[in-house]
């Protein structure tokens, strides 16, 4: 996966994805001047800072699958196609995760395309959801009561990094990173190859409360600690935090002729009842002011109450 790029002051088009999303072992160069370039290839990758370029998109404009440690900011994106679209903060069903972006005073505008999403968290998937049987004395090594149902993925990386929640009871809505997922029982990192349903998950720290009382907990792909702020949205549809999405940050956004925002845990499949979540408890509903933006869970799963929101429309 790249890392340690930078992307200053271009003009970058194309008639699909203007920087693609594609985890790449090669190490992404700095681009710098009035530079049109066709592609630039710094997804799936960390350390990377991307401003002040003017993007044209015919398809989508920036997908962030797995990005980690990477600043978007300052940047002009302008639809040129009927089927523009949007951008995704990106894991797959089969693991991966994305933390650490810092997305700011970029305007975008004219997202007709793949749903109309400006920005959307995707996809849902999920490797568990069930009780836990057995806690380590120190409370970073978990039993599963079942089989963890979700092989490696090569594409996404596997499970190392997902998010661990509480869904209900005594400390529901929080959560921990998984450090080791599939570990055999000599302790070893055996990886998911070879142990596709394993029980035993190690996680970077212990919860605060005891997690063997009825406790229903969730493993899923971490979206988490992402800031937009001060971004300017135009002519398009919903930013939607979809699937689940962790301790993330919506501030000062300034919105004309868009849907809204939306936060739902909702997915399809995989497990009855889904087991989609957002990672935090119920929120209330929203107040009169908060136009456009849905805080409830959808099907019984969880909105994230440390989403904060501080929205303006356009006059």
């Amino acid at each position: 996966m790249g890392s340690e790029y930078l992307l200053d002051d271009n003009d970058l088009y194309c008639d699909g994805g203007v920087i693609t999303s594609v985890t790449s072992g090669v190490r992404c160069d700095v681009e710098h001047g009035n530079l049109t370039a066709h592609n630039g290839h710094c997804h799936g990758s960390s350390w990377g800072e991307i401003r002040n370029n003017r993007l044209f998109n015919g398809g989508t404009s920036h997908f962030m699958n797995q990005w980690k440690q990477v600043t978007f900011e300052n940047n002009t994106v302008i639809g040129i196609s009927p089927i523009s679209g949007g951008q995704s903060v990106g894991t797959g069903p089969g693991g991966g995760y994305d933390h650490h972006i810092y997305h700011a005073n970029n305007r975008i505008q004219f997202v007709w395309g793949n749903d109309r999403e400006i920005v959307t968290y995707d996809d849902a998937g999920a490797a568990y959801l069930g009780a836990v049987h057995a806690v380590s004395a120190d409370g970073c090594t978990l039993t599963l009561a079942e089989d963890a149902r979700s092989s490696f993925s090569s594409e996404w990386g596997g499970w190392d990094g997902a998010a661990v929640t509480i869904l209900n009871g005594t400390g529901a809505g929080t959560w921990r990173r998984v450090v080791h997922s599939g570990i055999d029982a000599s302790g070893a990192h055996a990886g998911e190859f070879r142990n596709p349903n394993n029980r035993t998950w190690e996680i970077d720290r212990s919860f605060a409360v005891s997690l063997t009382e009825g406790q229903v907990i969730s493993i899923t792909p971490a979206r988490s600690r992402i800031i937009f702020e001060k971004d300017h949205f135009v002519d398009g549809g919903t930013v939607q935090f979809y699937g689940q999405a962790q301790e993330c940050v919506v501030d000062s956004l300034l919105g004309e002729r868009i849907t809204g925002l939306v936060a739902w845990g909702q997915w399809r499949g995989w497990y009855d009842p889904p087991c989609g979540t957002m990672g935090m408890p119920p929120c209330p509903p929203p107040s009169a002011h908060d136009v456009g933006t849905s805080l409830g869970g959808e099907m019984g799963t969880y909105a994230p109450c440390r989403m904060y929101l501080n929205l303006h429309t356009a006059n």
